[in-house]
């Protein structure tokens, strides 16, 4: 109880003598109201980037097999809505794959997280440490390793265990590369949201139906990009998962607007009318990292939103009233009814805190910017206002 008063005592300070800058704490795993307090304190001191939440995994038997009482459920789920109540940024740290853990038993705690409404979901890659407990058993769980071409680091990633065969080691990766570039960046938002809470597709199927489209489209720059990641384990080092959003929200931006059009029309809940609305708002509201990406229109054509134009790294959108309810833009549906014509009217701003893509920084200054903006997504997220709609010629 006392860590409240220290965070606080510590936060006094930095408001007083400008230091510390930053702080970092490994949280406990079940006291999660304490946890939030702590959280908020910092952050209000501007001294907490975002708070890490380490499960490693949801199974019970992989927990046992690490030796690790990880964080109830219950607890956790307490833990992310009071720091997304105060607006604390956070995200789960997973581990992939570790023994006794199955694909789809990943799958399904990734999705529980997704489910919860987790902020941020990173799988790291198991690292086989030398003189550890699992180090001494590696041969009991079957644990099959490749070296890493890292000259500081005796670590070996594991690539199979008495569970995982190599290939659902790949496919593995492959649905948290989807993870990353749906559920990380916002992308998928209302979209995967609706789709999961309506029971038409969970979040676990939405990821495995992505990773089986981009299977058939191998020349995208997205599934070049992973292919290559998994075949060289580039997915070991620190700037590759953040690169996924470089790449999806940047440099290959219209290339994966159009395979994410291509994806969703290809599934059967394409039908469903929400379905097809929620998708175009969540084209528009689709984030910005930088502040020198264009901001274009879609390369395909909307059903129910109008671009009505394109100004200052902003759009002007219209759609009918009646899907205005389905859209979290303002409180109340009616604020955003233009008065005469039936028609709902609002702006999406994505002129935020982004900073330019600057080619001449290192591929690891630019992975840092990137993760750190997806961690603190909210401060990119675009805004989205009422609006009155342009004047109408007579």
């Amino acid at each position: 109880k006392r860590d409240v008063a220290l965070a606080q005592h510590i936060a006094d300070c930095k408001r007083e003598r400008g230091i510390p800058f930053y702080v970092y704490f490994a949280a406990a795993k079940n006291s999660p109201q304490r946890v939030a307090k702590i959280a908020k304190v910092f952050s209000d001191a501007e001294m907490l980037n975002t708070q890490p939440i380490s499960m490693q995994s949801l199974d019970g038997t992989t927990l046992e097999h690490v030796d690790r009482k990880n964080i109830k459920l219950s607890a956790y789920e307490a833990l992310q809505e009071d720091l997304n109540e105060n607006q604390v940024s956070s995200y789960i740290e997973l581990i992939w794959p570790l023994p006794g853990e199955t694909l789809s038993s990943f799958k399904k705690g990734i999705e529980s997280l997704c489910a919860r409404k987790a902020a941020h979901i990173i799988a790291y890659p198991h690292m086989l440490l030398h003189n550890t407990p699992l180090y001494r058993k590696k041969d009991e769980y079957k644990l099959v390793t490749r070296s890493v071409d890292d000259r500081v680091s005796e670590a070996e990633l594991v690539v199979e265990t008495a569970e995982v065969s190599y290939e659902d080691f790949k496919e593995g990766l492959r649905f948290f590369y989807a993870v990353l570039a749906l559920y990380n960046t916002h992308v998928l938002k209302r979209l995967g949201t609706y789709l999961h809470e309506s029971g038409k597709m969970s979040y676990a199927r939405l990821f495995s139906a992505f990773v089986d489209f981009t299977r058939r489209h191998p020349d995208s720059a997205f599934a070049k990009f992973c292919e290559a990641s998994i075949a060289d384990a580039a997915y070991y080092e620190v700037p590759n998962y953040p690169t996924v959003y470089h790449v999806v929200l940047h440099a290959a931006r219209q290339q994966f607007d159009e395979l994410l059009h291509g994806f969703a029309t290809s599934q059967s809940w394409w039908q469903d009318e929400r379905a097809r609305f929620l998708f175009e708002v969540d084209m528009l509201t689709k984030p910005y990292l930088y502040t020198n990406t264009p901001v274009n229109k879609l390369p395909f054509p909307f059903e129910h939103a109008s671009v009505l134009d394109i100004s200052d790294r902003s759009f002007l959108v219209e759609v009918p009233e009646e899907m205005a309810g389905a859209v979290d833009i303002v409180t109340t549906t009616d604020a955003i009814v233009a008065a005469t014509n039936g028609s709902c009217v609002f702006r999406v701003d994505h002129k935020r805190g982004q900073h330019p893509f600057r080619k001449e920084q290192s591929r690891e200054e630019n992975a840092s910017y990137c993760s750190g903006a997806i961690m603190r997504i909210g401060d990119i997220l675009p805004i989205c206002t009422p609006a009155s709609p342009p004047a109408r010629p007579h």
